[in-house]
């Protein structure tokens, strides 16, 4: 380890999986859900750890892939989870978003964590199946500001294309 740098050896204080909104509140969207099929639980996993110099709140999550109105309330329900941590300790937010980094959802969410002091670590590489030939990063990770990244990418494995179609 570097001189100087702290590393984060603590306990796991609480651990802890929420439903995030996943039920259409208009017909439209219902309709669209059950044709595709797109309705499905959604969850987020938080995990606080503490060591002695900080705390640490890590944040995973994944969104649904059809829906707008959903993903936009999925969206509001992070936010305020991060809201709500960032008062006590530093966040890291992660997960397959199923969304793009030109979407303009995505974009003010990103403008959203950035005035909260987080920031998109910058993988903007395609993350998901290759069946999906014109989309690109739908997986992102959120640290705080103030850490630095020495390097960032994805890359290909067997082992993982038996659970996943991500890449890590």
């Amino acid at each position: 380890m570097e001189k100087g740098r702290k590393e984060l050896v603590g306990k796991v204080v609480s651990a802890k999986t929420r439903a995030l909104p996943w039920l259409p509140f208009h017909l439209s969207d219902l309709i669209k859900g059950l044709k595709k099929p797109s309705i499905s639980r959604r969850i987020v996993t938080m995990i606080e750890l503490e060591d002695s110099y900080n705390r640490l709140y890590i944040i995973n999550t994944h969104l649904d892939y059809y829906l707008p109105r959903i993903q936009q309330r999925q969206l509001n329900y992070l936010l305020k989870k991060v809201k709500k941590y960032r008062k006590y300790g530093l966040v890291v937010l992660m997960g397959d978003f199923n969304l793009q980094i030109n979407n303009p959802m995505f974009r003010k969410f990103e403008m959203d964590l950035n005035a909260l002091g987080i920031r998109r670590v910058p993988v903007n590489e395609k993350t998901n199946s290759s069946k999906f030939k014109s989309k690109t990063a739908i997986d992102h990770i959120f640290i705080p500001k103030e850490w630095k990244i020495a390097a960032c990418g994805t890359f290909d494995t067997e082992n993982l294309s038996l659970i996943t179609d991500h890449k890590a």
